[in-house]
């Protein structure tokens, strides 16, 4: 599975690209054998001013299948991210295993 990082005006730390890797990790652990890249985007809705403008999206590309995109929104790109990585966890599960 190939990770791809987009922090687009967001100054990501190492950290926050390393968490976010992990999270995408723990959350495909089951379906990763489907999954063929994923791309994560950050993005300041409100630059500078204050509030919940903090937005992690993360679109998977599925082996013959539509891609799977999620999008969370938070005070900061940390809780923005672990909120996307548990939506994408649940939607993966959802299309990709047979219940």
């Amino acid at each position: 599975m190939d990770v791809r990082l987009f922090d687009g005006p967001a100054d990501s730390s190492p950290a926050l690209l390393a968490r976010v890797t992990r999270r995408i990790d723990q959350a495909l652990k089951h379906v990763a054998q489907h999954v063929v890249r994923v791309q994560v985007r950050f993005t300041d809705i409100n630059g500078e001013k204050k509030g919940v403008d903090k937005r992690c999206r993360i679109v998977a590309q599925v082996a013959k299948r539509s891609p799977i995109v999620v999008e969370s929104y938070s005070t900061d790109y940390y809780r923005a991210a672990d909120a996307a990585a548990t939506k994408l966890r649940r939607a993966a599960e959802h299309r990709l295993i047979q219940r």
